[in-house]
């Protein structure tokens, strides 16, 4: 019944499977980023400056690791 359903579908899914572990990847990664800008948007003792700076180099990580995530499922949506 419902192990045959699954062995089924997950033979049919073998590609999109196989990206999962890099998904999960850039899906931590993606959400490291995030706390550090809200920890550094939250830091009281940071003057502006080195917040700015903070931010900034952050944002511009998560716009890269956002470029090859979206590079990613690009290759995946075309297979």
């Amino acid at each position: 019944g419902r192990i045959e359903q699954a062995v089924e579908l997950m033979e049919k899914n073998k590609n999109l499977l196989r990206f999962r572990t890099t998904l999960n990847a850039f899906s931590e990664r993606l959400r490291v980023i995030n706390r550090n800008i809200t920890l550094v948007r939250m830091d009281e003792k940071m003057d502006s400056f080195d917040k700015r700076k903070r931010l900034d180099a952050n944002l511009k990580l998560r716009r890269d690791v956002g470029r090859q995530l979206d590079k990613l499922l690009q290759q995946i949506r075309e297979q």
